[in-house]
């Protein structure tokens, strides 16, 4: 089944460890809108994925207490990845990427196709971790609204990833309190 027609049907609760078997789970949607249960939630969620199982992007708005690991995230254009308003959220040994064969792609491509790999605005306590970049147009992106500094604290750590082959910026971290360390970065095209 689609993991957002899952999310959708209020099918995984709070505390539920959802295994993605090998397939196409299309977009992975849940916020307050579609599932409030899950909003504020005191217990974790686990989304682990098994070797093959590929979503095409996930957004994931309002939500507390997600890991989501051994994932494989890939599309054209677009965030790979969108988190807003949530907190307490890890990515961890996962790979994103717009395509793995970038052979023959113009300047305009790297600029117009490649997708964005993890985008967050407003959401505080993630930790990003072991994850595989690939061809894509920005890498990690760390924002928050506030204009305080008491209140764009994201306490955010991102660390051990590669970000390999990409047309923006590796990594735009645009708050306070974000630990970015051991880190592979390379390879910079079109910017």
């Amino acid at each position: 089944a689609k993991a957002e027609a899952a999310f959708a049907a209020k099918k995984i609760l709070a505390g539920d460890h959802v295994i993605a078997l090998p397939g196409d789970h299309g977009t992975l949607y849940s916020s307050k809108y579609n599932n409030s249960l899950l909003e504020n939630s005191l217990k974790w969620i686990w989304i682990e994925g098994k070797e093959g199982a590929k979503f095409t992007n996930l957004d994931i708005r309002d939500m507390s207490r997600w890991l989501i690991s051994n994932i494989e995230v890939s599309k054209e254009t677009g965030n790979l990845v969108s988190l807003a308003a949530g907190s307490n959220i890890v990515i961890a040994d996962s790979d994103f990427y717009t395509t793995k064969d970038t052979s023959g792609w113009t300047v305009d491509d790297w600029i117009n196709k490649a997708a964005s790999a993890i985008a967050t605005r407003n959401t505080k306590c993630v930790s990003i971790l072991r994850n595989k970049l690939l061809n894509l147009r920005f890498g990690i992106s760390i924002a928050t609204d506030a204009p305080a500094v008491a209140d764009n604290r994201m306490n955010t750590l991102i660390a051990n990833n590669s970000i390999k082959n990409y047309s923006g910026d590796g990594m735009r971290p645009n708050a306070s309190n974000i630990n970015i360390r051991d880190n592979s970065i390379i390879d910079s095209y079109a910017s």
